[in-house]
């Protein structure tokens, strides 16, 4: 299960028992482009965290120092072992927030205290603008009576269907199944046989011999 979690973090369209034996310079790469731009950006602020981190101790502000070390740490682990983004949505916002408002502490100490409130004004508006955002998605619902017990219907994608002994679909585009018929799975597999003539018997490995895997459709 450790396993099978690392890999969908790392990279979800690409059986897990090969993305563990990847490196971090074969994965890293595919991951970041997967993500969307909000995620990138905070990602980005986080790195820069560790100029501010340096920056901290030389002025001895040891006290936040502390706390952008442990965010750094949290982070870092987080990488390496399962870096899906909502697994440590709390420690990215906290980093990216503290940085960017040390890098307005540090300018106005500077003589860039000039630009300092323009870039405060800026912030006060992207603020607003994500507040705003984020209050518009409810608003939409309840503009909708229906929606309010029933919620939207569910997305879909395009599967092709397998077959080992039994017949099971997997995305064209690999990844999640979403509202797909079951049995569903992100990628193809050859070694997964139901124990019984039911689904609802459920699955065991085949680890004595591989069934072979075949496409119908």
């Amino acid at each position: 299960m450790k396993l099978e979690i690392e890999g969908w973090a790392k990279i979800s369209t690409i059986p897990y028992s090969e993305v563990v034996k990847m490196g971090m310079h074969e994965w890293i790469v595919p991951w970041f482009k997967s993500l969307g731009f909000n995620d990138k950006l905070i990602l980005t602020g986080n790195t820069l965290s560790v100029i501010t981190l340096i920056i901290m101790i030389f002025k001895k502000e040891f006290f936040l120092a502390k706390i952008q070390l442990i965010i750094i740490i949290n982070l870092i682990f987080w990488l390496l072992m399962a870096p899906d983004v909502r697994f440590v949505y709390s420690f990215l916002l906290i980093g990216f927030s503290l940085t960017v408002s040390y890098f307005v502490k540090l300018m106005e100490t500077t003589s860039f205290k000039s630009i300092s409130v323009l870039v405060k004004i800026v912030l006060t508006c992207v603020f607003i603008l994500v507040t705003g955002l984020r209050i518009i998605a409810p608003a939409e619902t309840l503009k909708h009576p229906a929606l309010w017990i029933v919620p939207a219907p569910f997305g879909s994608v395009a599967t092709e269907v397998y077959e080992t002994n039994f017949k099971f679909r997997v995305p064209v585009e690999r990844g999640g199944c979403l509202n797909a018929e079951i049995p569903c799975v992100p990628y193809p597999f050859d070694n997964i046989v139901m124990r019984g003539s039911d689904i609802r018997e459920g699955f065991r490995v085949d680890t004595t011999s591989s069934p072979g895997i075949h496409i119908i459709d």
